[in-house]
């Protein structure tokens, strides 16, 4: 389901170099229907964190890669579970709160939690922008500006894709590999259950 994060991961525990390749080229069919795109998203994100799951020890046993991979590996696998927490918090329950509550009256913990998550959130929002301006045509940077402006609704889309495939995982209710309806033609049988 998702061999590329996979195959990278194992890659890295045995440290293995990864090096960008400009000339490398991968092209997608988009799919066909907004149901065929959540299908396949919630594939991907089962995928990933089953792959998340399965090498979380490894990457914390590991005496063989430098303390600087492992902190990379648990950035990349672990750690997006905390991120997408801290995202949610700074670009959608803090606004909320603001608006409602006034920031002066804040317990100092709870004041904490949501400064860390709104700065975040803006140097995210503010190094995409900048980066935009600088590589993009204006126009460019018009749609890069509507999608910041949009991107609370892409978080809970990236955070309901998260909670679905770690419930799925759980429950063990992974169903099989489907795959993704593109350019009009049906999907096509599972393929039996799906692996990491």
């Amino acid at each position: 389901q998702t061999e590329d994060i996979e195959f990278a991961t194992r890659a890295l525990l045995k440290n293995k170099r990864i090096r960008f390749c400009p000339g490398a080229r991968s092209g997608e069919l988009a799919p066909t229907s907004l149901r065929a795109l959540y299908r396949q998203r919630l594939r991907w994100a089962m995928g990933w964190e089953q792959v998340t799951l399965h090498h979380i020890a490894n990457v914390s046993r590991s005496r063989s890669i430098s303390c600087g991979r492992k902190l990379g590996l648990l950035y990349m696998l672990p750690m997006r579970w905390l991120l997408a927490l801290l995202s949610i918090v700074g670009a959608i329950v803090t606004p909320i709160l603001c608006i409602i509550y006034p920031p002066r009256i804040w317990p100092l913990a709870l004041d904490g939690l949501f400064t860390l998550g709104f700065v975040e959130s803006s140097v995210l929002v503010t190094c995409t922008l900048l980066e935009s301006i600088y590589h993009e045509a204006f126009v460019q940077c018009i749609f890069v500006a509507a999608f910041m402006l949009c991107s609370p609704l892409y978080l809970l889309f990236q955070v309901s894709m998260l909670i679905a495939s770690l419930s799925k995982i759980a429950s063990g209710n992974m169903g099989g590999w489907v795959v993704t309806e593109r350019s009009g033609v049906p999907a096509a049988p599972s393929q039996g259950p799906a692996s990491s």
